[in-house]
C-alpha cells in the first residue's frame, strides 16, 4: 500500500494507491445490485459481495492506520457522472472523513476541488473555475485511487469533459 498524505497545515489529505486493477473495478461494478450505477437508492455497503467487501475492508484500514480513530464506514453510494455533468460544491458535515475511490475515469472526466473554509491550509489561491479567491486543492481522478479528506471540506467535481461516464464511490465515516 502507497499511501501519499499531504499534510497541508492543518488539514489533511489523504490520496492512496491501492493497487486495484481495472479487472478489479470491473468486477466491483458487476457487484452492484441490480447492476446500478447511480445515486443513493442503495447502501454499497450491504453488498457481500467480493470486491465491494474487500474495498470497504482496505478504506477502513487506510483510515483505522492514518487516523488511530475508533471509526465506522456510513452509507456508500456510486456516483455515475456522465459528460457534460458536474458536482455542485459541498460538505459532507457532521461525519469526520469523507472519501471517494475512483472506478472509472477517463481524461477530462472532471477533477475533484477541495476548498477549506478556514483558509488556513497551505494550498493555492489562484482562481479557476468555479472556484474564486479561495484556497483550494485540485486532485487529478485515477481509476483505482483512494482519497480521503475531512468531512467539513468544501469539494465540488468539475464538469465531465470526456465521452465516457465517470464512476465513483463515495462514503462518510463517522464516529462510533
Amino acid at each position: 500500500m502507497i499511501v501519499t498524505k499531504q499534510e497541508l497545515w492543518a488539514t489533511p489529505v489523504w490520496e492512496v494507491d491501492t493497487g486495484f486493477d481495472t479487472q478489479f473495478n470491473t468486477k466491483l461494478i458487476e457487484e452492484f445490485p441490480n447492476n446500478k450505477q447511480a445515486g443513493f437508492e442503495f447502501n454499497l455497503w450491504e453488498c457481500n459481495t467480493p470486491n465491494v467487501t474487500k474495498l470497504k475492508d482496505y478504506i477502513m484500514d487506510v483510515v483505522t492506520q492514518e487516523t488511530c480513530m475508533n471509526l465506522s464506514l456510513s452509507r456508500g453510494w456510486v456516483n455515475n457522472q456522465y459528460p457534460g455533468k458536474s458536482l455542485v460544491i459541498h460538505d459532507h458535515s457532521p461525519f469526520v472523513v469523507a472519501a471517494v475511490y475512483y472506478v472509472n475515469c477517463p481524461e477530462n472526466s472532471g477533477d475533484l476541488l477541495l476548498v477549506d473554509p478556514r483558509g488556513s491550509v497551505n494550498w493555492e489561491r489562484n482562481p479557476e473555475g468555479n472556484v474564486s479567491n479561495a484556497k483550494h486543492q485540485r486532485i487529478k481522478p485515477v481509476a483505482g485511487k483512494l482519497v480521503l479528506f475531512p468531512a467539513y471540506i468544501l469539494h465540488m467535481v468539475e464538469e465531465n469533459k470526456s465521452s465516457e461516464n465517470r464512476i465513483s464511490i463515495a462514503t462518510n465515516i463517522y464516529r462510533k
